[in-house]
């Protein structure tokens, strides 16, 4: 067999200097889209915990005139209303997630051969299942290391079949997201 080498190595290293660029450029990316994902989230959840808020809040002031007009209105009526959407407030807040802290931590955990595919939470029972590839064998250790000392994430299962692939490595991670472990969980304490 014989191999022609076609290229001066200056043109060598320009290619290849390139392609490192250009990998660390969809490495950036992705952090970036994956960042910006979790701000529309929180926005999104923001508003709608402010909504439910001003809504409570307009009919808590309209149930104040109402008693205060009609004399007669029985307070017992007035304080299971008021509890029930106190209490349906506090269920929105009790079931929110922070997802920039959870997206920002994994993303930190990614190095720069690694690309990740999905991150899937089950909210019913906190299941997380992790998807990507791996460059290599060394990138996925790696990253499986960073993702066992994230404090959240439980029981990750990584299957060993993974090793035995050298190169560009499809994996697929699953555990359990511990929500009382996200830092700044728990909104009563913000």
């Amino acid at each position: 067999m014989i191999i022609l080498n076609l290229l001066p190595p200056s043109k060598k290293a320009q290619l290849l200097s390139e392609k490192n660029f250009s990998r660390i450029r969809r490495v950036v990316i992705s952090f970036f889209g994956v960042c910006a994902l979790a701000v529309a989230l929180t926005l999104t959840t923001r508003y709608l915990i402010q909504t439910e808020a001003r809504k409570v809040q307009s009919e808590i002031d309209g149930l104040k005139q109402t008693l205060q007009t009609s004399g007669h209105a029985p307070t017992d009526d007035l304080v299971k209303k008021i509890n029930q959407k106190a209490n349906t407030l506090f269920s929105v807040q009790k079931n929110y997630i922070k997802w920039s802290t959870v997206l920002t931590t994994i993303g930190q955990a990614v190095g720069e051969n690694i690309t990740l595919q999905t991150i899937v939470v089950a909210p019913e029972d906190n299941n997380i299942t992790i998807s990507g590839t791996a460059r290599t064998r060394t990138d996925l250790v790696n990253f499986q290391n960073k993702l066992k000392s994230v404090p959240f994430l439980e029981n990750l299962d990584y299957p060993t079949a993974y090793l035995t692939i050298k190169e560009n490595i499809p994996f697929r991670f699953t555990g359990i997201l511990n929500q009382a472990k996200i830092p700044n969980y728990d909104i009563a304490r913000q």
